[in-house]
């Protein structure tokens, strides 16, 4: 007989690649047999109020979730399986001893899950998306009081989910105090989704006499953009015809001024396009010629994944979480942050065929081995037993 689990979740939603891989979590273990519930959380976070299932009925009316297409009637589909979201004020060891498993999506307070955690049998896990840095980094800038925070934050649970084993090494190694809470499961995506975007329509105009890099991520400074177009400026300098697609929801206006301000200086204004936030996103990049990701910090790359499994050549820096999904021999790899030395490696790529051809089917034999649905199902069984 399957566990019990309830997976407490800030939001539903597919905009967020950590709130994602969260859903994907949710409906692998519907699909496996586990007795799923899901709390969305409402703030203040001092109580945890659950939305009701009329109001879970209108969200899922208006928003794209799982495979991407829109929801008519949530509960004539197999999302009805997936929910069971109930109401409660103040939380009560009742509701959640009646769990094997409480997984929290970074909702819950520290102190709360510490007053509740030797008084019931429950095993409480903890989230980690991201690298340790940058988890750090979300407390403080401050480098002692940021460690201190991530401590306290992540001390009071049984367990700490990752998504990448070189970030949960990173765990162990700077907080010995931790050590033996991490797990780690190596997400999947949505496959259904990824196979069928590829037999889309260009969802812009895709000029074929050029290269088309795509950069998919919400326009904020932790994703690098601006080092996307200064890549863009070193190949057209290199006289290769190229444009840049930047697909996704602006989270930072400055950073869009800056982002726009930097092509009109590097003069590459009109090869870039910035598409904003793009349901069909998938589409966007299935008629990319490369995709292209520029961040300073990533956990474990829902769009590198989704790329991988598009068999689409990929152009990246060599950082924590990357590099967990992919090596020299899958993907057009840098050194950190310089773009030169990306430009380079792009330019040798595109010179040689038969190495794009390679890299693509390592990066998709690396999938089917560590992140496919199968690999998937199988690393959860296995831990939540």
């Amino acid at each position: 007989m399957r566990k019990s689990v309830l997976v407490i979740i800030a939001s539903i939603s597919r905009r967020s690649g950590g709130i994602s891989s969260a859903l994907d979590l949710i409906e692998a273990f519907n699909i496996l047999g586990y007795k799923v519930n899901v709390g969305v959380a409402k703030y203040p976070p001092s109580i945890y109020r659950f939305y009701n299932s009329n109001f879970l009925k209108l969200a899922l009316s208006k928003i794209k979730f799982l495979d991407n297409r829109l929801v008519k009637n949530p509960f004539k589909s197999r999302i009805r399986s997936v929910y069971s979201i109930f109401n409660f004020g103040k939380i009560s060891e009742d509701d959640f001893n009646k769990y094997d498993y409480v997984i929290d999506i970074s909702v819950l307070n520290e102190r709360l899950v510490s007053n509740f955690r030797n008084d019931v049998n429950t095993i409480f896990v903890k989230n980690h998306a991201g690298s340790v840095e940058s988890y750090k980094k979300s407390f403080s800038n401050n480098e002692e009081e940021s460690k201190k925070s991530y401590l306290e934050s992540f001390k009071s649970y049984d367990r700490i989910l990752f998504q990448s084993k070189t970030q949960s090494l990173e765990c162990i190694s700077e907080f010995n105090e931790l050590e033996g809470k991490q797990i780690v499961i190596e997400p999947s995506c949505e496959e259904e989704s990824v196979l069928r975007s590829q037999f889309s329509s260009p969802p812009y105009l895709k000029n074929k006499d050029k290269i088309n890099l795509v950069n998919v991520g919400s326009l904020q400074k932790r994703k690098g953009q601006v080092l996307s177009v200064r890549l863009l400026h070193e190949l057209i300098k290199s006289d290769i015809k190229c444009e840049l697609h930047l697909v996704g929801g602006i989270i930072d206006e400055n950073y869009l001024t800056q982002i726009n301000k930097v092509s009109e200086d590097l003069g590459v204004a009109k090869f870039l396009f910035v598409h904003g936030h793009k349901d069909n996103y998938l589409d966007y990049m299935a008629h990319s010629d490369i995709i292209l990701q520029t961040s300073y910090s990533e956990g474990v790359s829902r769009i590198l994944r989704e790329a991988m499994l598009m068999e689409k050549p990929i152009a990246t820096f060599s950082i924590s979480g990357t590099n967990d999904l992919l090596d020299n021999d899958c993907a057009i790899l840098a050194t950190p942050f310089v773009v030169e030395d990306l430009a380079n490696k792009i330019k040798a790529a595109l010179k040689d065929n038969n190495k794009l051809n390679n890299l693509k089917q390592n990066a998709l034999n690396e999938y089917k081995n560590n992140n496919s649905r199968t690999a998937y199902y199988k690393n959860i069984l296995s831990t939540f037993k």
